[in-house]
């Protein structure tokens, strides 16, 4: 002050303490303020800047009007304020992610559990009958699933129920209505086929009752009950005589399920009805096809064909055809070489969607 009073003959006013205070407790504010912004760099560097711009100021002051606004303890304030500042961002970080993390090991372990119990939905063992050689295989995107496929005796052994279907959408939702419709099929199937072989004699007769009615009362009780959900299926279910090789189906949207004789498609099994759910009443047909000694079933969902690689290219209709029509002795080589090959074709990547394949192959007449 005595220096500066020499050199340009005028006195440097000092600011009251109660000024000092309130510029004190703005730079402290400003920082307070700053520290919301989620960047923790920006934070910083804001920090910085006000304290930068306080120095210009009181420097200016200084030259302009010979006030002389106090800079260290001010200075030292918006540090200490940024280091605890940054230390509570970080405890509460710290409290965030351990909360996020604990919460994240509730959600795992009741998917887990939610994955154990819809594995107890599929068969424990396929159905095996002199003559047939039956493979099917599941491999979910997620944890949980809306893929499902069932392979059941109707009657003595003597006729197998299948069924193949993907629940739209993925996720929980998708698995809860997995575990509706497979248990619904299940039941109605068992107890309509029994109902209805009591009234007819001829069993194609009997069989296309059964399927009417279990697939007309599955999508009524979908439709009527949980339609203010949007949920509804693609599904295939098929009667198939295992002494004859006669299948009866009813193919609701799903995916047509391909015939292969020999190394060549003959026949696919197109929908013969809407998809499940969607609205009450609607109508279903049943149709019929027989499977020769040597003819193969080979029944999917569209996890097979949309399979995507890194780039976005589908696995796709034209290359499932190409190893369809590559001799295979049996259906597991044949499963098993289509799960190697989509799992060759994403090369590393996250499935983007459920997998099911069920195979049947006739490999002598037993009728």
């Amino acid at each position: 002050n005595s220096l500066h009073t020499i050199l340009t003959r005028s006195f440097l006013v000092e600011p009251s303490d109660w000024l000092v205070l309130v510029i004190e407790l703005l730079l402290l504010l400003v920082v307070a303020l700053l520290s919301f912004h989620r960047s923790a760099i920006f934070f910083t560097l804001g920090t910085i800047g006000v304290a930068g711009a306080y120095v210009f100021l009181a420097a200016l002051l200084v030259f302009k009007s010979n006030t002389l606004l106090p800079v260290i303890r001010p200075l030292l304030m918006v540090f200490f304020a940024l280091i605890t500042l940054h230390i509570a961002s970080a405890v509460k970080n710290a409290h965030t992610h351990a909360a996020t993390q604990r919460a994240r090991e509730v959600a795992e372990r009741d998917l887990e559990i939610g994955r154990e119990i819809q594995s107890g939905f599929f068969p424990p063992t396929l159905p095996s009958s002199d003559g047939w050689d039956i493979t099917a295989t599941f491999k979910p995107a997620r944890q949980v699933a809306g893929d499902f496929y069932d392979l059941f005796w109707l009657d003595n052994q003597k006729t197998i129920g299948m069924v193949i279907a993907d629940v739209c959408d993925k996720g929980v939702g998708a698995a809860l209505f997995m575990a509706l419709i497979r248990s619904l099929i299940r039941a109605f199937s068992i107890q309509d086929f029994e109902q209805s072989c009591s009234r007819h004699d001829a069993p194609e007769d009997c069989r296309q009752t059964s399927l009417l009615n279990t697939i007309r009362q599955t999508n009524n009780y979908i439709a009527n009950t949980h339609g203010d959900t949007g949920m509804f299926a693609t599904l295939f279910l098929g009667a198939l005589d295992t002494q004859t090789g006669t299948l009866q189906y009813v193919n609701c949207g799903h995916e047509p399920p391909l015939v292969i004789c020999q190394t060549e498609i003959s026949a696919q099994l197109k929908p013969t009805g809407p998809a499940l759910g969607m609205m009450p009443d609607l109508e279903y047909q049943v149709a019929l096809i027989q499977l020769h000694p040597g003819d193969t079933l080979f029944a999917y969902t569209d996890g097979l064909t949309d399979a995507q690689d890194p780039s976005g290219d589908l696995f796709g209709r034209n290359r499932l055809m190409a190893y369809l029509q590559k001799p295979a002795n049996d259906t597991k080589k044949l499963v098993e070489d289509l799960v190697q090959a989509v799992k060759s074709h994403i090369t590393g990547a996250e499935p983007f969607d459920d997998l099911t394949m069920v195979a049947v192959r006739r490999e002598s007449d037993k009728g």
